[in-house]
């Protein structure tokens, strides 16, 4: 059999400067396991920092609960994560940048995967 497989470009390659929140919507909610990939191309600044969190919400957006959370980045550099079930009814990827002056140019994939037809 052949299962339900999807992989959506959730945040396009840009230079970004500043904290910000990326909403997934309840995508995630559709599949059995779900995989995030980060590719960071680009960075910037003095002691640069970005931290990925994968959130997920309860109460449709309200209160938010970090479920998984990348390797902190301070450079170059990709990785692969698989986010233990469940992946939540409502997700969203807090993306905080640090440091003096910095820059991080990156791509961030959500990958999911369903058992059966």
């Amino acid at each position: 059999m052949r299962g339900k497989h999807e992989i959506a470009e959730v945040i396009p390659s840009a230079a970004r400067t500043a904290t910000f929140n990326q909403e997934c919507g309840n995508w995630p909610a559709n599949y059995d396991e779900v995989v995030g990939y980060l590719n960071v191309t680009a960075s910037s600044g003095t002691s640069e920092t970005l931290d990925i969190n994968y959130q997920t919400s309860p109460d449709k957006g309200t209160t938010w609960y970090t479920h998984t959370s990348m390797t902190q980045a301070t450079g170059a550099t990709t990785e692969r994560k698989v986010f233990t079930r469940p992946a939540g009814l409502r997700a969203r990827l807090l993306c905080t940048i640090g440091g003096t002056s910095p820059s991080f140019t990156f791509t961030f994939h959500l990958e999911g995967k369903k058992d059966g037809d």
